[in-house]
């Protein structure tokens, strides 16, 4: 495959996920809309943060599933498990009482592995819990049978899905430490010092925008994503020094495990007030 035709195919895959998840973009981009929460006061620009973590985490969820289900037929229970359950912990993280329940949807959806089915399921349970924290911005349900998956190689299919998990996942960790009071290196003088707080608010809005980017246009610097870059520039974010003491993995299930792993212990590290760690 040439680097034009890889070009291509991965745009394909974005312009996919943007139609399935358009809505919770479309909150994103005006919530996080450098011209509108640059300027206003901290208590609604954290109001606005929110919103958008739980858009952020609808996004990331939803494309994992829908690039699982362009990878095989059957998708386990335990994926969709996953899904709800960091999609509801997102949502109380940033302070939503929510009606739903991870319990009574797995219990309806359990034990289907169809994963067309699966992923109807899914977003289902993503659209009811946006109607919940994004009223404001919440548009319309999606129609399902519009969604179509673009025929595409494994390789390429891997790559988008590492990507988004990468750069999801990091402006995710990067906006809970934010909202958990650490602001960047400037660690606890970023609550006082305003030139500090400005310049942290700054840096986590242009990280959302360069995510946002990619996510619209299907673009970025590298061919295969830098899965350790990412995780480094989200601990950056975060104000926590990162020491690689083992490899990033090759495998796809195994690389997801590692972002995961690697994403919680930064959340850590900024909760117990921790500048280091290793991965």
């Amino acid at each position: 495959m040439t680097k034009e035709q890889t070009v291509s195919e991965r745009k394909r895959l974005y312009d996919a996920i943007c139609a399935l998840c358009g809505t919770y973009l479309l909150a994103i981009e005006e919530l996080l809309d450098p011209g509108k929460c640059l300027a206003c006061p901290e208590e609604a620009f954290r109001a606005r943060l929110k919103e958008a973590l739980v858009a952020g985490v609808l996004v990331k969820r939803t494309a994992n599933l829908l690039l699982m289900s362009g990878e095989t037929d059957m998708i386990s229970p335990g994926d969709v498990r996953l899904s709800v359950k960091e999609a509801l912990d997102t949502a109380h993280f940033a302070g939503y009482d929510v009606s739903l329940s991870a319990s009574s949807f797995l219990e309806d959806n359990g034990k289907e592995t169809d994963a067309k089915n699966k992923l109807a399921a899914f977003c289902a349970f993503a659209d009811a819990l946006a109607k919940e924290c994004l009223e404001d911005y919440y548009k319309t349900a999606r129609d399902l049978k519009e969604t179509t998956f673009p025929e595409t190689g494994q390789d390429v299919l891997l790559a988008v899905k590492q990507k988004i998990h990468a750069d999801m996942g990091g402006v995710l960790v990067a906006s809970r430490a934010y909202l958990s009071g650490d602001k960047g290196p400037e660690g606890t003088r970023a609550v006082t010092d305003n030139k500090a707080d400005d310049n942290a608010r700054a840096a986590l809005v242009s990280h959302w925008q360069r995510v946002l980017h990619t996510m619209r246009t299907g673009e970025w610097d590298e061919e295969h994503p830098d899965v350790g870059a990412q995780i480094l520039a989200a601990a950056d974010a975060a104000g926590v020094k990162v020491t690689f003491v083992t490899a990033v993995p090759e495998e796809d299930e195994a690389v997801r495990r590692y972002v995961k792993d690697a994403s919680a212990k930064i959340v850590a590290a900024v909760r117990a007030g921790e500048r280091a760690l290793t991965i």
